[in-house]
């Protein structure tokens, strides 16, 4: 199991950010088991964290997430209780000449997850104008977690390595909203 997060979160991107209520461009993104899912419009009604990749070399951070993110946010306890209730997902973005390679991802992912977990996988591919715009895309190289409320507003937009004071940002407000 433990494998399978450090490949998802290693092909797969995050983002955090702290300010409430920030822009985020809207995406339709295909999950791996085949539906569409608008982001954020269809993420209403849980809170939910996503965790993008903008780049190949974004994999590095993203590793150093899977494990706390996972073992925060998925893991169930002995009583088999969820320990929080949110929509989790780990995006892959394709821009340009890497939309090409879009069946190869696909593929690769399919592989490499249990069948569980198609629903949390995604790709989207499309135009970077919408994302280079943004300040924080300068930092492409690096993990991206968004972290939405219920309503599907952008709380949260982090970028970088795990640390443990970014992970209880998330926590402190999904805990306290």
């Amino acid at each position: 199991m433990k494998n399978i997060i450090i490949v998802v979160l290693t092909i797969i991107g995050m983002c955090v950010y702290a300010q409430k209520n920030l822009p985020f461009e809207p995406a339709v993104m295909r999950k791996l088991s085949g539906s569409e899912i608008a982001i954020p419009g269809d993420v209403k009604g849980k809170y939910t964290i996503l965790f993008l990749a903008f780049s190949e070399k974004s994999k590095e951070s993203l590793v150093t997430w899977a494990e706390p993110v996972w073992n925060t946010f998925m893991v169930k306890n002995p009583l088999n209780i969820d320990p929080y209730d949110v929509n989790l997902y780990m995006g892959v973005m394709l821009f340009g000449f890497t939309q090409l390679a879009m069946p190869e991802v696909e593929k690769m992912l399919r592989k490499s997850f249990n069948p569980d977990w198609h629903p949390y996988i995604l790709i989207h591919k499309g135009s970077l104008k919408p994302y280079s715009d943004e300040p924080d895309f300068k930092k492409r190289h690096v993990a991206h977690i968004f972290l939405f409320d219920d309503k599907g507003n952008l709380l949260l937009h982090e970028t970088g390595d795990y640390a443990p004071d970014k992970l209880q940002k998330i926590q402190t407000l999904i805990e306290g909203e």
